[in-house]
């Protein structure tokens, strides 16, 4: 039986020291950094450069800011690599999410824009409803967008899941984590 970790997302000023004194504590309560790490849930995929993996390990994954133009904003994670996601880049790197964020799909925010099921949604509306959808989750309380769920022509098969909020509690990755736990049990 799989444990979840609890770290409570109430920190949603981003006091990183707050956070990471949770998940020392935590780490604590785990025999090995592996046992910690599965504990987390989901396993996800960051998609980069090979050039960005060090810094990313080092630091964790920088939120995108959205930029004119861009469908981009935020941190895009995958369950899997695909050719599709291979223009993102050459390196993958294993994150996991907080299992405390509250995540909506991207039909319910399309949904809440009113888009009826995403049959309004076009290639050529595709950035315009994707901005809005991303602003209407963020003034609803998210943190992340699930696209996986998504059934139209535009969505179908994307295996996408969106961070929208640049808290550091919503994301570490298995580097981060295992630097957690190892300072956490330092005899």
């Amino acid at each position: 039986m799989q444990k979840t970790i609890k770290i409570e997302m109430s920190e949603r000023d981003g006091n990183a020291f707050a956070i990471l004194g949770r998940f020392q504590n935590e780490a604590k309560k785990y025999k090995s950094a592996e046992e910690f790490i599965e504990a987390q849930g989901e396993k996800l995929i960051h998609i980069t450069e090979s050039k960005n993996v060090k810094s990313i390990n080092k630091s964790g994954i920088r939120y995108a800011q959205p930029k004119e133009g861009s469908i981009s904003e935020g941190i895009s994670l995958t369950g899997k690599k695909t050719g599709t996601n291979k223009i993102f880049g050459d390196a993958d790197i294993d994150v996991y999410l907080n299992p405390n964020i509250k995540s909506v799909t991207m039909t319910e925010a399309l949904d809440g824009l009113g888009f009826q099921k995403e049959r309004i949604v076009s290639t050529t509306g595709l950035k315009d409803a994707e901005r809005k959808a991303i602003q209407w989750a963020k003034d609803n309380g998210y943190d992340v967008i699930d696209m996986r769920d998504a059934k139209s022509s535009v969505y179908a098969g994307m295996d996408e899941v969106r961070i929208i909020n640049p808290n550091p509690s919503i994301l570490k990755t298995k580097s981060q984590l295992t630097d957690i736990w190892n300072k956490a049990n330092k005899e």
